[in-house]
């Protein structure tokens, strides 16, 4: 048996009012002291109010006279819907400028709309009992009345684009919501509740345009409340698929047979299905996508903080460089004076002095001495990160290098009792081209840190040619307490050093071997350690080329 046609419509306004309740509270509750959000709740009312007007007119239990008035009502109302619906559009999304005549014309408009509509017969002059409910019989004002209308749905798309052309991304998708649920809501209306009564003389389709209500209410409710809102597109495309989804559930409501409820079933279930499906891909698809763009957004955001906070550090490094060159260069002369007077002192250039003093006098110059060292430290590591270091290549023989170092050293070794011994390729070595100053000191930073390092054993250096390749292998070997991994891959920074290193001599500045590394490498070089473990020694190896990058092209 087929649903009647009443009971359907009164069904349809029936779920469309409940809906229009709830989605008014959601907005409301959502922030009750915004004024866009009340705003919403009253012509959210206004709305609902036209929309249940016909379960009023259409009752069989009202007289003629009181159906009439609600036919009447129902019309007016729909005027007086424009007012709060103007006031909400100039707050949403942001409040936008004020035009005071503007505002004049839509209250008198609205408001003389809803009272010619009401209490007079200008418009609606009588009704008529049909089949499927009841039908106004217009009277001689009806154009005023559809002009009216007119002018404010003119009104309210004018001041929606003005504010269009203002708004930013966010708020612009939030106006495209509000639009899409407008035209909508006003397409419908315009088509059921004004062009067929008016041309035709019947209200048998008005349902359509009533229930058009709940889309504007929708996709304003959306806009308002969620912070995140898929494209319009996407939206459009779900509006197109309940609509086709409605009706079929019209048609299959209204079936005459058994054999109709079965086919148009199946039908209408298979679209719900598919049409599901296809929602649910393009929402995933569109939810990767703004992931994808937050994602994007968060990174430029990074960088961009990233490249404030390097900028910062790189003038902080400066500064830091800056410091250090001037300090060292105003401790280098005080100590180079301190350093003459002790040398004539400890000489008996003042007179002589006695064991007691000329001992502590020889442990105030070996003070000196590392003060000095300290400063020549500071002052390459300065230049080097400020690349104002300069290397004058020359041949060199390295093995007379590194015997010239270890004759240096010698007494310091001899003193803890160590063995100083240099291993080189029987073949005659050939000579680098190289820096004999910054060479000398990379080297010799190694040899010294493996005597102060090392409490029994030896030093071994050993010398390799490795003609294939072109290169020198330079390894400094001991027998001290060797390192874990871990200590080796903190060596080459600059102020590190390793355990054994701050337990075996505690005065060392950790600058020793990021200069040697720097030197080495401006000889594009490469130097690295290597040990068994605690207790097993170490060895630090340096490969330099025979011959400069520049001198082989030449």
């Amino acid at each position: 048996m087929a649903i009647s046609y009443s009971l359907l419509n009164q069904v349809s306004v029936f779920i469309i009012i409940c809906a229009g309740f709830l989605l008014g509270f959601w907005v409301y509750s959502s922030n009750r002291k915004s004024k866009i959000n009340q705003t919403f709740l009253l012509f959210t009312s206004f709305l609902i109010l036209w929309t249940s007007f016909p379960l009023f007119f259409n009752s069989p239990n009202i007289s003629s006279s009181l159906s009439l008035f609600f036919v009447r009502l129902a019309y007016g109302t729909t005027a007086l819907f424009f007012i709060p619906f103007y006031l909400f559009i100039q707050l949403f999304p942001s409040e936008n400028k004020k035009y005071p005549i503007t505002k004049t014309i839509v209250f008198l408009a609205s408001i003389s709309a809803f009272a010619l509509t009401t209490f007079t017969n200008l418009h609606v002059y009588s009704i008529e009992k049909a089949n499927w409910g009841i039908s106004p019989i217009f009277g001689i004002g009806k154009n005023f009345y559809f002009g009216i209308i007119s002018l404010l749905i003119a009104i309210i798309f004018i001041s929606i684009f003005k504010k269009y052309k203002t708004l930013d991304k966010k708020e612009l998708l939030k106006i495209q919501y509000l639009i899409t649920g407008f035209i909508v809501f006003i397409v419908l209306n315009l088509i059921f509740n004004i062009i067929v009564p008016l041309f035709y003389n019947t209200l048998v389709f008005y349902p359509l345009g009533n229930y058009s209500a709940i889309f504007l209410l929708g996709f304003t409710a959306l806009a308002i409340v969620r912070q995140n809102l898929f494209g319009i597109k996407v939206v459009l495309t779900q509006i197109f698929i309940v609509l086709i989804a409605l009706l079929l559930l019209v048609n299959f409501l209204t079936s005459g047979s058994i054999f109709e409820y079965v086919w148009k079933g199946a039908i209408l279930g298979l679209f719900v299905l598919f049409g599901w499906l296809l929602i649910r891909s393009v929402v995933k698809e569109i939810r990767q996508k703004e992931q994808i763009d937050k994602y994007a957004k968060d990174l430029a955001t990074a960088n961009t903080s990233l490249q404030v906070a390097y900028a910062k550090l790189q003038t902080l490094d400066k500064a830091k460089s800056e410091f250090i060159s001037i300090a060292s260069h105003q401790l280098r002369t005080p100590l180079t004076a301190i350093k003459g007077y002790i040398s004539m002192m400890i000489e008996g250039d003042y007179g002589k002095l006695s064991k007691t003093a000329l001992q502590s006098m020889k442990n105030v110059y070996l003070a000196n001495e590392r003060l000095v060292k300290l400063v020549n430290s500071l002052l390459d590591m300065s230049r080097i990160e400020a690349g104002r270091i300069t290397l004058d290549f020359k041949p060199v023989k390295i093995d007379e290098l590194i015997a010239d170092i270890l004759r240096e050293l010698r007494n310091e070794a001899e003193n803890k009792n160590l063995k100083l011994r240099m291993i080189k390729d029987k073949t005659t070595l050939p000579k680098i081209e190289a820096d004999p100053t910054k060479l000398r000191d990379s080297i010799m930073n190694l040899i010294d840190n493996a005597i102060k390092y090392t409490n029994k054993g030896e030093i071994l250096a050993k010398i390799k040619y490795k003609s294939f390749e072109g290169d020198m292998e330079i390894t400094i070997q001991d027998t001290g307490e060797g390192m874990t991994g871990e200590e080796i891959d903190k060596l080459f920074h600059s102020f590190s050093r390793a355990e054994s290193g701050r337990k075996n001599w505690a005065e060392g500045s950790g600058l020793g071997l990021y200069i040697a590394k720097k030197f080495v490498e401006m000889h594009h070089g490469t130097i690295h350690a290597e040990s068994p473990g605690k207790g097993f020694g170490s060895k630090f190896i340096i490969e330099l080329p025979i011959a400069q990058p520049a001198k082989l092209k030449k």
